[in-house]
């Protein structure tokens, strides 16, 4: 499974589903002191991760070669257990398009935050589901 946890092997707070692995790299050094980071790099399989791992957020990416960030939040936001249907997902995406963002708000989107428009504002608004 291509799960990639951070080096201390603990249990991960935020999962990003991105498959680009220099943004999850990027995100690990960020986050390191505010939660463990997780990566996935599918959105086929997410779900069954987000089961797996429940984490405290998700930062879910919006193009994704095989599954879009959208139909995984629809996924997630289906699924039959509520705990992993609440899960809070905030999409960390490049795109700005106003009406990509609409429908991930309307789909479920806690949040949405424009890869490029600062870290702090993405530590802003993934800091509030970490506690």
């Amino acid at each position: 499974m291509p799960l990639r946890d951070d080096e201390r092997g603990a249990v991960a707070t935020i999962l990003l589903i991105d498959d680009h692995s220099e943004t999850c790299e990027a995100l690990r050094r960020l986050f390191g002191r505010a939660g463990h980071v997780a990566c996935f790099d599918t959105g086929s399989g997410a779900l069954e991760v987000i089961r797996q791992t429940r984490p405290a957020v998700v930062l879910l990416d919006y193009m994704m070669p095989d599954v879009d960030g959208l139909e995984v939040l629809a996924r997630l936001r289906a699924d039959a257990d509520p705990a992993v249907a609440q899960t809070p997902v905030v999409m960390y995406s490049a795109v700005a398009d106003p009406a990509i963002i609409e429908r991930a708000q309307a789909a479920g989107a806690d949040d949405y935050v424009v890869k490029g428009a600062g870290f702090r504002e993405l530590m802003g608004k993934v800091g509030r589901f970490l506690g």
